[in-house]
């Protein structure tokens, strides 16, 4: 998987989750619980570092406009 930029990150995420929701909906988890819990939370783990990483590139851009002020 080739991830560039957070948002590709938080899309990718997203798309796990929907994919997991909806078989959870359709009642097709008794087989695949233990895999789409995991693939649930590593998904939660991509947003977090998504976010961690646009706040960080926040901060530098905040750094570099009070250094050119």
């Amino acid at each position: 998987m080739n991830i560039n930029t957070p948002v590709q990150l938080i899309n990718h995420a997203q798309a796990t989750m929907d994919q997991v929701s909806h078989r959870l909906a359709q009642g097709l988890y008794q087989a695949r619980l233990p895999r789409d819990m995991t693939d649930m939370m590593i998904a939660g783990k991509e947003v977090q570092t998504a976010v961690a990483v646009i706040r960080t590139q926040d901060e530098m851009r905040g750094s570099l406009l009070d250094i050119k002020a």
